[in-house]
């Protein structure tokens, strides 16, 4: 007996897709199709371009709360992005010149910031999720200023200045891989205890750690990886910087302490230890005050004065 065929009716799909945002609808919502070239708004997971020739830089994401979106790229100049908590499956990166970004964020995948050029600041509230956030910049400046949480590490990259600036409680690692990971807030570098696995670990080559605007910095345990030299900076013209917490350099190598600015006083409470030279330079004015123990193949001064 000869069977009769059947046919079944797919599901519909849809493609993951790069939605380029033009701002010619009647508001500023994402959710408004006629914002978005071809006039059609994104979906979820889709990644999204704000171009140079886009209207309303001054947009709002008005989809549900822990709506995903895959990579954002601001390549125009002048974008301020807000709304509703969002989560982040890929990268958002700014290309352009003064590009903020203030929505809340929780990371769906590792994924992170990025930026380019100028400064980019990022207000968001960030939660981690247990992912790893990158944040990279290779010119310029990437300023965050939200508050970090979760149980991630935060990873710093590229050839130019991370800054971190918000109050926040990450509770992994920060490992410095950017030319400078500027600190501004005496809670910038998350939850700490002085041990390794909530600590701050350098780990490019003449990589820094910078602490700026007065800040004091607790508990936290400072380290650079194997044959990785050991910075820390110090900058603010009369101003104290102090970094409680045991500070370790990576087999065989050297660290350095720099009080940058006129009359900055580099005020150290924990352990200093290495198996190589302690290097004190900066300005002829700065102060490096060690209060704690010292354990070094030699100390060093180049510039300014040590208390012991």
């Amino acid at each position: 007996m000869r069977k009769s065929l059947t046919a079944e009716t797919l599901e519909a799909r849809h493609l993951l897709a790069t939605i380029v945002w033009d701002g010619t609808g009647t508001d500023a919502n994402w959710t408004t199709p006629e914002n978005w070239s071809g006039d059609v708004a994104p979906v979820a997971n889709d990644d999204l371009i704000f171009p140079v020739g886009g209207l309303q830089k001054t947009n709002v994401n008005d989809f549900p709360v822990g709506f995903s979106f895959g990579s954002m790229l601001l390549v125009g100049n002048d974008y301020a992005l807000s709304g509703n908590q969002l989560q982040l499956t890929g990268s958002v990166s700014s290309n352009g010149t003064n590009n903020s970004f203030g929505m809340p964020v929780q990371l769906g995948s590792t994924g992170g910031f990025s930026n380019s050029s100028s400064t980019f600041t990022v207000s968001s509230a960030i939660d981690t999720n247990g992912q790893d956030l990158n944040l990279a910049s290779s010119g310029g400046t990437l300023l965050m200023t939200g508050a970090i949480s979760g149980g991630g590490n935060v990873i710093t990259s590229g050839s130019s200045t991370v800054a971190l600036a918000g109050n926040n409680s990450y509770t992994g690692e920060t490992r410095v891989g950017s030319s400078i990971l500027a600190v501004r807030h005496d809670h910038a570098l998350g939850s700490a205890d002085n041990t390794a696995a909530s600590g701050t670990i350098i780990t490019g080559t003449s990589s820094s750690v910078q602490l700026e605007n007065g800040v004091t910095i607790s508990n936290e345990r400072l380290s650079s990886a194997t044959s990785t030299a050991l910075f820390l900076n110090s900058t603010g013209i009369n101003l104290t910087n102090t970094w409680t917490g045991d500070i370790v350099s990576g087999n065989g190598s050297p660290i350095y302490l720099r009080p940058l600015s006129s009359n900055n006083r580099l005020q150290l409470n924990g352990a200093i230890t290495t198996n190589n030279y302690v290097y004190v330079q900066g300005t002829s004015n700065g102060t490096s005050e060690i209060n704690g123990t010292l354990t070094a193949y030699r100390l060093n001064v180049y510039e300014g004065t040590v208390e012991l």
